[in-house]
This record gives structure tokens, C-alpha cells and sequence, in this order.
């Protein structure tokens, strides 16, 4: 299924990655890596419900990191103005695969710790 997202470049995966390990000391290190993007919305936004167009160059600030049994995940700032289809922003870190975790199940994550906050640049894409 087509779902539009803020996508990193390989880069920035990395600096996601090294960010999250320093964070977490890397306790979840069997669990399914993910960083990749951050959703706007499931399909291609092609009625523009939410204010980006496709090759935009994005920054985000990432404020804080969440947990479940399930998922991890840093929770986002939108620039002004901005908003996607998650009440609560967020870039999926790892995924817990073996107990059923999916990165839909971010959404779910209720436990978020404040961090030093970084930010990080992607680009508006229709990923498959």
C-alpha cells in the first residue's frame, strides 16, 4: 500500500541510529531496525489534506523518545504549520518483530521520554 512520509537519507538513518543507541545503550538490538521516514498519511495525499508537496525538503526536531513492549519511536516537531495524520508525530525506530510488534503500533506508544532535541532533514515522498 502507497503511503506519503518524510523520507531520510542514508546519512540521516545513521544519525538516527547513533542518536537512539546513545539513548537507549541499544537494549532493543534484536528488534527490526526502521528510521527510515516519517508518515504524512496512508495513499498519496493527492487531494493535499495535509500541507506538503512531493520533493520538499523537511526539518524535523525530534523531542523525545517512546517505548512499548512493541515499538520505539522519537517523537517529532512539524515545522509551523505542518501536520500528518498521527495525532502524535513520530519517526518508528525499532519494531519488536518476534512478539508481534508492526510499526503501525508507534501510534500506540503512551510512555515518552524527554530528550536533548535534535533535528534531522527529509524529503516528501510516495513510498510503496
Amino acid at each position: 500500500m502507497a503511503y506519503t512520509a518524510i523520507v531520510f537519507d542514508e546519512d540521516t538513518i545513521l544519525k538516527l541510529e547513533e542518536e537512539y543507541v546513545a539513548l537507549t545503550k541499544n537494549h532493543t538490538e534484536d528488534w527490526e531496525d526502521k528510521f527510515h521516514h516519517l508518515t504524512v498519511c496512508m495513499g498519496t495525499n493527492s487531494k493535499g489534506k495535509y500541507p506538503f508537496q512531493l520533493g520538499d525538503r523537511v526539518q524535523i526536531n525530534i523531542t523525545h523518545l517512546g517505548h512499548s513492549l512493541m515499538v520505539t519511536a522519537f517523537r517529532c516537531e512539524l515545522p509551523e504549520g505542518k501536520s500528518v495524520k498521527s495525532k502524535v508525530p513520530h519517526i518508528t525506530c525499532k519494531v519488536n518483530r518476534v512478539d508481534g510488534g508492526k510499526p503501525k503500533h508507534s501510534n500506540d506508544i503512551s510512555e515518552w521520554m524527554e530528550i536533548d532535541p535534535f533535528s534531522v532533514t527529509g524529503v516528501v515522498q510516495v513510498c510503496e
